[in-house]
């Protein structure tokens, strides 16, 4: 970098000119190698500082050579038919489209996510997510899950009670991104169902021991549930020794015990306000 400055500085016979121009060259280049030599974690936004000095460093590399161009006569007759700057305005055009075709909505998804979220909750619900993306929503765990905060809870100088903020909170709503710490990744998993959308629920798939009537569970978040089946409209039974006939009811965290009595199968414990809601897990 600093030989490419020192020769451009040398071609350039007026001072304030190539003090201007070594100015943006080393200011990028320094920028650029910097970044890339000691910022440990590089992301697409790190890089957004360099962009206009380099595209200013490129532009006064690249008129020079067009200048010399122009005096080749084949070469400055097309010049004369498609300007440069029609040139590469269509160049990069073309280029956008390729990369975002505005004719597929790539925000469906996170539009579909808010929208789920905002049926599915009240404004006093908790919701955890990795970096606040249902933003309408307090969030159970305070800090953002990204690379720092990885990093720190790796190195022991973050502690990470986001399963325990889930069960004080009462947090029935959760996305699931694959990047996050493996232990909050398992409780999520076991502990959530998911219903579309990147959503998931608070509830649990009941598996029979025998006789297919008979269900033993576990409930982690405190929460009003509803067990639902696929093929029935309410499922009746006994629920930790008292009769339950598909209202909700309010289940600590511990382990529960259920006795179905109707013909309903592919049971569901499943947070009460979601079933009210008309939200249905999607395993099923």
């Amino acid at each position: 970098m600093a030989l490419g400055t020192r020769l451009m500085v040398a071609a350039t016979p007026e001072t304030i000119v190539a003090a201007r121009r070594s100015f943006v060259v080393i200011t990028a280049g320094f920028f650029f190698t910097a970044l890339v030599s000691f910022w440990p974690f590089l992301s697409r936004q790190d890089y957004l500082p360099f962009y206009p000095l380099a595209f200013v460093v490129c532009t006064g590399a690249i008129l020079p050579v067009l200048d010399r161009w122009a005096k080749t006569r084949n070469i400055a007759k097309i010049w004369r038919v498609i300007p440069i700057p029609a040139l590469f305005g269509v160049c990069e055009l073309l280029i956008a489209l390729l990369v975002h075709p505005f004719w597929i909505n790539k925000a469906k998804l996170e539009s579909d996510l808010l929208r789920a979220t905002l049926k599915l909750t009240e404004p006093g619900d908790f919701v955890f997510d990795r970096r606040g993306e249902t933003v309408f929503r307090q969030r159970c765990f305070y800090p953002i899950i990204e690379t720092f905060t990885k990093e720190r809870i790796r190195r022991g100088l973050m502690v990470d009670d986001t399963i325990q903020r889930c069960i004080d909170t009462r947090t029935c709503v959760a996305t699931l991104p694959d990047d996050m710490p493996s232990a909050t990744f398992r409780f999520l998993e076991q502990n959530y169902l998911p219903i579309g959308n990147r959503l998931r629920v608070a509830g649990v798939l009941l598996h029979s021991s025998t006789d297919g009537k008979h269900f033993d569970f576990r409930i982690v978040i405190p929460a009003s549930y509803k067990i639902i089946a696929r093929d029935v409209d309410i499922v009746m039974g006994v629920l930790d020794g008292e009769r339950y006939e598909g209202r909700e009811r309010w289940l600590s965290p511990g382990v529960h015990t259920f006795v179905q009595t109707s013909t309903g199968h592919d049971l569901v414990v499943f947070w009460a306000q979601a079933v009210d809601r008309h939200f249905r897990p999607t395993e099923w």
